[in-house]
């Protein structure tokens, strides 16, 4: 999964990409009481929960692979795009 989520397939088609990357800056901007919003964080949450795994924290995880596909997607066109997504593939595959 995390192969996927973090590859240049996936960079380059946001709009058939994952929703929680796509809406994150859209979110930001709705009102704290906005139902899209709640709705929003709770998916965020859960996604959190699902990547969860016994040697790291999901939230770590999420926050990673989300971070990485923005930074590669503002990027995209430089080596440093391809860098992003394969430093942060390469440290949440790692095993210790």
């Amino acid at each position: 999964m995390i192969g996927s989520y973090l590859s240049t397939e996936h960079r380059d088609s946001p709009a058939d990409g994952c929703p929680v990357a796509a809406l994150a800056t859209d979110m930001a901007r709705t009102g704290a009481g906005d139902e899209a919003r709640r709705v929003y964080t709770e998916g965020v949450a859960d996604f959190a929960d699902w990547l969860a795994t016994g040697d790291q924290d999901g939230m770590t995880r999420l926050c990673t692979m989300l971070g990485a596909l923005v930074l590669s997607r503002a990027t995209k066109g430089s080596p440093l795009s391809e860098e992003i997504l394969t430093t942060a593939r390469e440290a949440l595959t790692a095993t210790d």
